[in-house]
């Protein structure tokens, strides 16, 4: 009778446990913040959100593409192929309409330059710019050229893309004997930019130095193993790295000005366009978003003379037609009394992520990220708001589902006694939260 009843206490106290167990988790999984539901699927790094299933793609010895619900976090194996003795070209990878892009090069031996007395690159301005205008004159600036070794013979190099679906990986077959400086795949099509040469002008004025860009630089395309085609010529470069994915699928690129204007232009261009669609003084760090039959950027305000541009937050939200004509300004964010990281495009209306105005910005850390619906017109305003952690670190939106990724300092305390977590220890989780279906 004794064993039986300290059997039976036992199974009562395992019971108790378990029950408190999932009364933590359930609540765990239902945070404080509103209806935002704990996810046990993850975003990082080279991956995509769609439909609630997370790819994400890497490389080392070999490609892989995997696929993990978002929801339950179960993982599978999507894609496995051996890289034969190639190694990937990053930050060259991307994912773009259903495929996993991304360039291969196995290096041949190495070839010492014919001439190592060249002048030593000193980069002391941050970014770059095209040389003087003609006619312009500036006093004691020295420019001298700077060769670089010819790549050796035996590289080569190839570009593939994979199916997210699953499936054997395929050759893209573009057609170039130059050196591809950036390249894309968009709408079935390859576009890329290659330069005609392999030198570069240093220039020197005084105690500071910086890179010329060339004007002889070509944007091609070209269509599945088709001709390839010059769209356009000029001094393009690409610090956004997502440059397929600008407004309507067009392939995009920036220009600088030249010496010593240190603003930057924005270019797009189909391949179907006959001259790209130019967006003057783009100061932002992400694409243009297209919502109905304008665009939307964030901008920055303007710098003061001879300072690089602000990145500390953006000003306003300015808009353009699909053409770059008519620009306004749709909502000066600061009379709105908000710190916007991004903006948002779901079912034909304009999101935007954003912190309150702090006196000090050293603490919006500390203060929560919100996300709300703008409205634009004579009186802009922000509305419908989700309050999301303090600490996210990334929003976007999939289908009917906000998701925010977030860092959380401590660990609840069942979840350090099943798996020996560290109770402080940082970790990165992803939520979501349902929006209104109608938009």
């Amino acid at each position: 009778m004794v064993k039986n009843s300290r059997a039976q206490g036992i199974r009562r106290g395992s019971l108790v446990v378990a029950a408190f167990l999932l009364v933590f988790i359930a609540i765990d999984r239902f945070r404080s913040d509103g209806s935002a539901e704990s996810l046990r699927g993850g975003l990082g790094g080279n991956c995509l959100l769609v439909n609630g299933t997370i790819y994400k793609c890497a490389s080392g010895s070999a490609i892989e593409i995997r696929s993990q619900d978002a929801v339950t976090g179960e993982t599978r194996l999507v894609l496995s192929e051996s890289l034969n003795g190639f190694e990937t070209m990053t930050p060259w990878d991307h994912i773009s309409d259903g495929w996993y892009v991304y360039g291969l090069i196995r290096r041949g031996p190495a070839v010492a330059p014919k001439n190592t007395n060249t002048p030593r690159i000193v980069q002391t301005v941050p970014g770059s710019f095209k040389p003087p205008e003609r006619g312009r004159v500036v006093q004691e600036m020295r420019r001298s050229i700077v060769q670089f070794p010819d790549p050796p013979a035996g590289d080569v190099v190839i570009w593939r893309r994979a199916p997210l679906s699953g499936g054997a990986s395929v050759n893209i077959p573009i057609t170039t004997r130059r050196k591809v400086i950036r390249f894309a795949y968009a709408g079935g099509r390859a576009y890329w930019i290659e330069s005609a040469q392999n030198y570069a002008v240093q220039a020197r004025w005084g105690d500071k130095g910086w890179l010329e860009v060339s004007s002889n630089q070509r944007v091609m395309t070209q269509e599945g193993s088709g001709k390839p085609r010059v769209l356009y010529t000029g001094a393009p470069i690409g610090p956004l790295r997502y440059s397929y994915q600008g407004p309507g699928n067009r392939f995009c690129w920036v220009e600088p000005r030249p010496f010593p204007d240190r603003e930057i232009d924005l270019f797009m261009m189909h391949a179907t366009d006959s001259r790209p669609t130019i967006l003057r003084q783009y100061r932002s760090k992400e694409l243009p978003l297209q919502v109905g039959s304008r665009i939307y950027w964030l901008r920055f305000a303007a710098a003061p003379a001879g300072q690089p541009p602000p990145t500390s937050v953006p000003a306003s939200i300015y808009s353009a037609d699909l053409q770059g004509r008519g620009e306004r300004v749709e909502a000066d964010l600061r009379s709105l009394g908000i710190a916007a990281s991004s903006i948002l495009e779901r079912k034909g209306r304009l999101y935007v992520v954003f912190k309150r105005h702090q006196a000090d910005p050293s603490t919006y850390e500390k203060v929560p990220t919100f996300v709300g619906l703008l409205q634009t017109g004579a009186s802009p305003r922000v509305d419908a708001e989700y309050t999301l952690s303090a600490k996210t670190l990334s929003v976007l939106v999939d289908g009917d589902y906000l998701y925010y990724q977030a860092r959380e300092n401590k660990t609840p305390w069942y979840r350090e006694i099943l798996s020996f977590e560290n109770a402080e220890a940082e970790v990165s989780k992803l939520y979501r939260i349902p929006l209104p279906k109608e938009g």
